[in-house]
């Protein structure tokens, strides 16, 4: 037996082990606090944020994963993921009590849990264990100086017991320091709290009452940054079953226990997606086709909220159908009328009260030669890729630079630095909308609204309707999201090139696309 294995079985927890940096750890709470707050209050509510793409990413780390393999074998479904806060004010928190979802799992205690920091433990907010508690089991608790808490032995629907601890009857806990990054892995009947639920006795009451009235008094003088913001998550073995029965009775706090899996469950996870406010709206033009439908289809399955937008309603219907159920939208229009896009725009903010993310991939490429082609396709070409992005930039801008924060990712192409023969057209509006991009970044104060990026993204040859070879769409959704999740501060007015056709960058796992130089440096080297 392993020496983590047998720290494990004897003391119901081991660590704590470090994931991630304290440094990354600190973005990734800005992320959360930019995202999930409301005039700057923090509307983080236990349990929401299950399909939110940063809570997957830091749940599925490969440090974590490696350290659970070793206790519970290879094969782990993660069946809870979260990020929850422990507030420090007046001292809250989360009572003593063991996590043993009666109603949801078939076993109960064939799963295990895990809880990573994501801003540090404070003397006054930190977790407490009690070590070989796991051995206590619930029909035994008594002797051991526990109480069950009265009324909610049931607690929330969820089978997990609350308790009260006896002072000088029950054993001592030992206070966990997390600093960010740094996480622990316990067993799910290790009892485990935020706060010390006590039942004094005798002598010792009168000490207790001075001590909770100056505790009370300290509590009323510390910041909000006592808060602590943490991620937690439950795992258990594929043969262990997540009771479907036990969702219908928990509704609409589904999101506790969403198993990550397909079949009988698809629909409830989708109800949590159409539920929770603080899923990402992300605009898609172009969405009936092509790069704009993969696009549509990855941030849906991702957990955003998708609004495809394009002329004609049969092709986004078919968009519509092949993301998760509700996970898209569509809004009819031509992205050339200037009164469509107000609508496009008036209708996500009625319906979501926010844009966070646009995506413009409506496009047309009027093949012919310069001397070929008709001032109504060189009309079309201009209204559609310049005049079109435009629009939809413009009023985009106008909330995400009240809001503070937006991402917004123009479809560029080599064309407009590299044009060929018969693509005059075409190459002559790429090279004008790589210009409007450059020139609306330059137009945003990064010192004023350093959260509000604007760039481009070069695919490379991707079959569409344009073209009959090259990557398949699906191959740039990846690029899209990691420039749509670029943190604050991030390049801004940039093409970003990702190779596939030609061999400009060959991505890396995990890489970022890369910066491409600016057309201006470009020019002046030919001309050289």
């Amino acid at each position: 037996m392993s020496d983590i294995k047998r720290q494990y079985d004897e003391q119901g927890f081991v660590g704590p082990f470090r994931a991630f940096t304290e440094q990354e750890m600190s973005e990734v709470e800005a992320v959360i606090r930019r995202d999930l707050s409301v005039d700057s209050v923090l509307q983080l509510r236990r349990n929401r944020h299950l399909n939110w793409p940063l809570v997957q990413d830091l749940a599925y780390s490969s440090k974590i994963m490696a350290k659970l393999h070793q206790l519970m074998g290879p094969q782990l479904d993660i069946w809870r993921s979260n990020i929850f806060i422990i507030p420090g004010g007046k001292n809250s928190g989360l009572p003593w009590h063991q996590d043993e979802y009666h109603t949801l799992l078939t076993d109960p205690a064939n799963h295990i849990s895990v809880h990573m920091a994501i801003s540090p433990s404070t003397p006054g907010n930190h977790l407490k264990l009690i070590p070989g508690s796991h051995k206590f089991g619930p029909d035994n608790m008594g002797q051991h100086g526990f109480t069950l808490l009265s009324g909610r032995t049931d607690f929330l629907n969820y089978g997990t017991p609350r308790y009260l601890r006896v002072v000088g009857e029950s054993p001592e806990p030992i206070s966990i320091f997390l600093k960010p990054g740094e996480y622990i892995i316990f067993h799910p009947l290790c009892l485990h709290a935020s706060k010390d639920n006590l039942i004094v006795k005798g002598a010792l009451r009168r000490k207790y009452e001075i001590f909770k009235h100056r505790l009370k008094q300290w509590n009323a003088q510390r910041s909000p940054g006592a808060d602590r913001l943490a991620i937690g998550l439950r795992l258990t073995v594929p043969e262990n079953t997540v009771l479907p029965a036990a969702f219908a009775e928990t509704l609409p706090r589904v999101d506790k226990c969403v198993r990550l899996i397909e079949g009988q469950l698809h629909e409830l996870k989708h109800k949590l997606r159409r539920s929770d406010v603080n899923n990402p709206i992300v605009i898609v033009t172009g969405a009936g086709s092509g790069i704009g439908r993969a696009i549509c289809k990855g941030f849906a399955a991702d957990g955003y909220r998708v609004v495809g937008f394009g002329r004609n309603e049969a092709p986004l219907k078919e968009t519509q159908q092949a993301c998760p159920d509700g996970t898209m939208e569509y809004v009819l229009g031509d992205v050339c009328r200037e009164e469509d896009i107000k609508q496009l725009f008036a209708h996500c903010l009625d319906a979501h009260g926010k844009v966070d993310v646009l995506i413009t991939c409506a496009g047309v490429n009027p093949m012919g030669s310069f001397t070929e082609l008709s001032h109504a396709q060189w009309s079309t070409a201009l209204e559609v890729n310049v005049i079109g992005v435009a629009l939809c930039m413009r009023e985009a801008l106008a909330h995400m630079l009240k809001a503070g924060h937006g991402r917004i990712v123009n479809m560029g192409s080599r064309m407009g630095s590299n044009p060929v023969p018969g693509w005059s057209a075409y190459a002559t509006s790429k090279a004008a909308s790589a210009i409007l991009t450059q020139s609306i970044a330059l137009d945003i104060d990064p010192g004023k609204y350093p959260d509000v990026l604007v760039n481009d993204l070069i695919p490379g040859m991707t079959k569409t309707k344009m073209n009959d070879h090259g990557q398949e769409p699906e191959e740039v959704y990846p690029f899209v999201r990691q420039l749509v999740e670029m943190p604050a501060g991030s390049p801004t007015g940039t093409a970003f090139f990702k190779g596939s056709y030609t061999s400009i960058w060959e991505p890396q796992p995990g890489a970022a696309p890369q910066r491409s130089p600016s057309l201006l440096r470009r020019i002046v080297r030919k001309l050289r």
